[in-house]
């Protein structure tokens, strides 16, 4: 369910296996979230509490921060844009390296970048309507100054002049999301692609039906 040809991972691939304090789990086949308590010595509440899992089920390829520190800590400081802005963003990253599919939304099949959004809130309880990009463009107040987990919106990453990519704002000018080639992952709007691409920030409504 990974994907495996970003450098992005591959990078931090030693920091992610060898499990330090600033490291993460990453869920194996037939692990449960009481196996990994066990193994740690962390609570099984705790775990579901550091990662905003809604349930005890656990998907094969997910991170999961055991520790109080997380490895990417880009919301940290920052404000909340609604009351479950932090725990979408911590659930979202149990799902980096998570691969692409056009149209889908469901991590163990892959995710569009509209679908990722959907799935992430929809596991937080934010009632979300399936949509695209544009969608999700036209229901959303538009900001200068986000805060985290407001919605980051490009224009003309697939040749059309059209609102087509979207991911959820960390704070500190970074950004998750997922594309074709790399899965679920984090980006930087600093970057002269994203620069180029930007179009705006959403904010986010609780209920954006």
């Amino acid at each position: 369910m990974r994907s495996t040809t970003e450098k992005y991972f591959a990078q931090y691939q030693v920091e992610y296996k060898t499990y330090t304090p600033k490291g993460e789990h990453v869920v194996q086949n037939n692990e449960t979230l009481k196996s990994i308590s066990d193994n740690y010595g962390v609570s099984v509440d705790t775990i579901k509490k550091r990662n905003a899992l809604p349930t005890d089920s656990l998907m094969q390829g997910q991170y999961l921060q055991i520790y109080s520190s997380p490895l990417y800590p880009f919301y940290a400081n920052q404000e909340a844009s609604y009351d479950k802005a932090y725990d979408v963003i911590k659930y979202a990253y149990t799902l980096r390296g998570f691969t692409y599919v056009f149209g889908e939304y469901d991590p163990m099949i892959g995710m569009d970048c509209s679908g990722f959004i959907y799935w992430a809130m929809k596991e937080q309880g934010i009632s979300l309507k399936r949509g695209s990009a544009a969608d999700y463009y036209s229901l959303l107040p538009k900001l200068r100054e986000p805060k985290a987990g407001d919605l980051v919106f490009f224009r003309d990453t697939d040749l059309s002049r059209e609102i087509t990519h979207v991911g959820i704002y960390l704070g500190e000018g970074r950004f998750i999301h997922t594309t074709r080639n790399t899965g679920v992952h984090i980006s930087d709007l600093t970057t002269s692609y994203f620069t180029q691409k930007f179009e705006s920030f959403g904010q986010v409504q609780v209920n954006m039906d």
